[in-house]
């Protein structure tokens, strides 16, 4: 078949472009699975109640107005993520300053353990539909996955902390978001001729994995020292959870990062973005030692400053580097928006200041920043995410002008609040 987008030539039953990257499908969504949640989690607090999505596989998300409509939570097959975002559906209401309104777009948390073993396993703990591999509930260390699957399904390997080497069929084409994720023992897998498909963050967080390994007869696909890239290295899909290097320069002929394709990798102190990249959401998600971003002057998407990740008009915040050291973030005034996920799991900030301007929190953007202790909001918020700050040491003190939607947040979530002047 053809890509309608840009007309080359890709394989049957494609969901995405390998050259374009643009998608060939409506995204498919499944229900997250449930979560357990530790005692010390922010939205755990003053929250009137868990909502529960009927489906085999569900999420507990947590409201800032449980009696108004949930906004239903799904992950996509092509960019859904054990800490994903996507937009809901009806995309962000426009509202004054100062209306109160409770919104959700669409944070989703599953974490270890939470993956629902299903029924009707095999013997040797496949279930198999078709020929999609939907789940292995299996122990073995050394797993054949067996002749005629064609797809390996969302999660279907998802936390399984035994497997350390996989062996896939010929005939497979297709890899599905998070099919591996978080499988910490995995070391060796051989992706086949055959494969034409690796959705977003089928081997994130694999921390044993330092290479991917490549039929030398793939079309599809490249892997260049241990990365593995779209045939014509325009898109990077994965970079290796256990790769050891502490600097990566991303190839100039990159103009994608794959979403979270830097997942989990513990071992990478900086990156450089040259200056074709177009493209990019979260790519350095949970890389703990990451210190700097640095994006190449010619960009003319994104750009660097003092190691952080913004676009090039300065106008969005996109990724704060976890390692990045200071207590102290005074966000710069040419911002009015923060991605999500934009200050994940930063270990040392304990101030931040989000300046006049900023409408909207969006979800996980204050995820895991554990040393948070102050946050000071402008008068321009109108929309705060139920999940906007989420799995802090201790609550935070908000800092705000009076606004009755900063203040609302803060009232039924048991946060401190002291209104300042503005």
């Amino acid at each position: 078949m053809r890509c309608p987008h840009c007309g080359k030539e890709i394989p049957d039953q494609s969901h995405y472009c390998l050259y374009c990257m643009k998608s060939l499908e409506q995204p498919v969504t499944v229900a997250p699975a449930p979560v357990s949640r530790r005692p010390r989690k922010l939205l755990y607090l003053s929250i009137g109640g868990v909502l529960v999505l009927a489906a085999v596989l569900t999420v507990y998300l947590t409201m800032i107005r449980p009696a108004q409509s949930p906004v239903s939570e799904t992950l996509s097959s092509d960019s859904a993520s054990a800490s994903d975002v996507e937009e809901s559906q009806d995309g962000p209401r426009d509202t004054a300053i100062g209306e109160y309104v409770s919104t959700d777009t669409g944070g989703v948390i599953f974490d270890s353990g939470s993956v629902q073993r299903l029924p009707g396993a095999d013997e040797n703990g496949f279930l198999i539909e078709g020929d999609v591999l939907v789940q292995y509930s299996g122990t073995d260390q050394t797993v054949e996955i067996p002749e005629g699957v064609r797809e390996i399904g969302e999660r279907a390997f998802m936390d399984n902390r035994n497997i350390q080497e996989v062996i896939l069929p010929e005939g497979l084409v297709a890899i599905r978001t998070s099919a591996f994720y978080g499988c910490t023992g995995l070391e060796k897998i051989l992706l086949p001729s055959t494969l034409a498909q690796v959705d977003a963050q089928a081997f994130s967080k694999c921390t044993s994995l330092k290479e991917h390994i490549l039929s030398a007869d793939n079309p599809y696909f490249v892997v260049v020292d241990g990365v593995l890239y779209n045939s014509d290295q325009t898109a990077l899909n994965s970079y290796p959870a256990g790769k050891e290097a502490d600097t990566f320069a991303i190839p100039d002929s990159v103009t994608m990062l794959v979403d979270w394709a830097f997942e989990g990798n513990s071992s990478l102190e900086s990156v450089l973005m040259p200056a074709g990249v177009n493209s990019v959401f979260c790519p350095f998600g949970y890389c703990p030692s990451l210190r700097e971003i640095q994006v190449a002057e010619e960009n003319t998407f994104f750009a660097s400053q003092d190691g952080i990740l913004f676009s090039k008009d300065g106008s969005t915040l996109l990724c704060y580097p976890p390692s990045k050291e200071g207590d102290t973030y005074v966000i710069p005034e040419t911002v009015v928006n923060m991605e999500a996920n934009a200050f994940l799991g930063n270990r040392y900030l304990t101030s931040v200041t989000v300046p006049e301007g900023v409408a909207t929190l969006n979800t996980f953007v204050f995820k895991e920043v554990e040393q948070l202790r102050e946050l000071y909001l402008p008068s321009t918020i109108t929309l705060i995410d139920s999940l906007a700050i989420y799995n802090t040491l201790t609550l935070p003190t908000i800092y705000t002008p009076a606004n009755s939607v900063t203040e609302d947040f803060c009232r039924e979530n048991g946060i401190p609040c002291e209104i300042i002047n503005s």
